[in-house]
């Protein structure tokens, strides 16, 4: 709607945007136009919303509903998955887990008044033509049907696969004085916001002056703290030592356009400043922006780790590949004269420093969060190919939400269990990366208590990574 309000106005002025002369793009903005009148016609479009009964899926879909309602599309249905059948729910874990669900599944009913159906989650994936026709079936509402699943189980053993404490530790922490970013990647919904925070806290705790930073526009980080986060970094109160923001790209954006326009005003005149306020209030600047302020953090020296939440993975790697889109839109928005020139060759030195830092496996760390499931980990390995094509290197993967030994006492969670051991190998042989590995909590992860409990079964007391923070 922003796209379409901007275009029609730009046809009234200078007749240009960031993505080129307003006549050029006219037939796409009326595409635009008519796929949005058909996404509002509740005869020809249906909007399903997929969630399990979480708070922070609720969260979202929340949020999602009522953006799209606020642009007239109201046909909206809801589909909650992996619901644990009651009569599996024998050991204590997945008994409060199910309790967990039920109070969800009411919140749900009370929160999001919409159609819904709900699907049991069943005993192995469900990939195949015999399974998702199983799956159909169970969206039609026979809640009888089961998946069996095959694989060996895995023995307890250590929670890190191929990686020392030491090794952990030299990893994620900086070295020689040096900052270091540590960035979570991912599909969405495999718990990037979870683990980042359960990292930064960690890290604040061992005595390393941190920052927990968000460029996920749904901002998870305050719900799973238990804590307001702004849209500047603020010190969490409860953890000395930790600081936690979030990149709201609206704020970035005004924040953004008052400093470009302060700095112009000295070396431009007013036609040009003119050209320039109308360019930079196109719904690009909101890009822009917020590349720009994930590059200022990224940059950042005033923190000892900065812990990055980021989006999932396509917008992730959108960021990352901004600075050449960026460059280009610099010279749409000012002239060719030999101050625009010297502002173009600052830009892409800046962003060039930028990538490099990102590409310094000691200086940047990327950590590719999957369920063991197949779904996730092809996503992670295809984002991982496409990080080292940038000549950006994964160093850790992530397995989050994995079942204990001692938990899975009956056919249906053994045979669930037999199913992560499986894709346990399959990572730690597809991506050649140490695994660490997240076991399934009885709770959510929300509240700094749970969020403390977390990082020690994450990174354990042995690997302590005590340090003193400088003055």
């Amino acid at each position: 709607m922003d796209w379409s309000q901007f275009i029609s106005d730009s046809a009234k002025g200078a007749g240009q945007t960031c993505m080129g002369p307003v006549q050029a793009i006219q037939e796409s903005k009326d595409k635009y136009d008519r796929a949005i009148t058909l996404l509002r016609d509740p005869g020809a479009t249906r909007f399903i919303f997929v969630l399990q009964p979480e708070e922070t899926a609720i969260f979202e879909t929340e949020r999602s509903a009522t953006e799209l309602k606020r642009i007239g599309i109201h046909s909206q249905e809801l589909i909650v998955n992996a619901i644990l059948p009651a009569e599996v729910c024998d050991q204590p874990l997945f008994r409060k887990r199910y309790e967990m669900q039920q109070q969800h599944l009411e919140d749900i009913g009370a929160r999001l008044p919409l159609p819904t159906r709900q699907v049991l989650l069943q005993d192995g994936e469900v990939n195949g033509l015999d399974r998702l026709r199983t799956m159909a079936m169970a969206l039609q509402g026979d809640r009888s049907v089961s998946i069996a699943a095959s694989g060996r189980p895995t023995s307890n053993g250590s929670s890190v696969l191929g990686l020392s404490p030491e090794a952990l530790r030299s990893l994620l922490t900086p070295l020689n004085g040096a900052s270091k970013a540590v960035f979570f990647t991912g599909k969405g919904g495999v718990g990037k916001s979870s683990l980042s925070c359960i990292t930064a806290v960690q890290l604040a705790s061992q005595g390393f002056k941190t920052l927990l930073l968000t460029t996920d526009p749904a901002a998870h980080i305050g719900q799973v703290l238990g804590v307001p986060v702004g849209d500047h970094p603020a010190p969490v109160a409860a953890i000395s030592g930790l600081w936690a923001a979030r990149i709201d790209p609206k704020m970035a954006s005004e924040e953004y356009k008052a400093r470009v326009i302060d700095d112009a005003r000295a070396r431009y005149s007013p036609e040009m400043l003119e050209a320039l306020k109308e360019e930079l209030d196109s719904p690009c600047t909101e890009e822009m922006a917020a590349f720009d302020r994930f590059t200022s953090y990224v940059d950042c020296d005033d923190y000892q780790i900065v812990v990055f939440d980021t989006a999932p993975t396509g917008h992730t790697l959108r960021l990352l590949e901004l600075p050449f889109d960026y460059s280009q839109q610099v010279e749409l928005m000012v002239s060719t004269t030999k101050q625009s020139s010297d502002i173009r060759s600052e830009t892409r030195a800046r962003f060039a420093g930028i990538i490099e830092r990102l590409r310094d496996p000691k200086r940047s760390v990327f950590v590719s969060v999957v369920y063991p499931e197949s779904t996730p980990i092809v996503e992670a390995y295809r984002a991982m190919l496409d990080l080292k094509d940038t000549g950006i290197p994964t160093q850790l993967v992530v397995a989050n939400q994995v079942i204990p030994a001692d938990q899975a006492t009956n056919r249906f969670f053994s045979n669930r269990r037999q199913m992560q051991a499986k894709h346990l190998a399959e990572i730690e042989e597809r991506f050649g990366l140490p695994v660490l590995m997240m076991p399934l909590l009885d709770h959510e992860i929300r509240g700094l208590p749970v969020v403390r409990r977390a990082a020690d079964l994450l990174f354990g007391s042995e690997r302590s990574m005590k340090v003193s923070v400088p003055v």
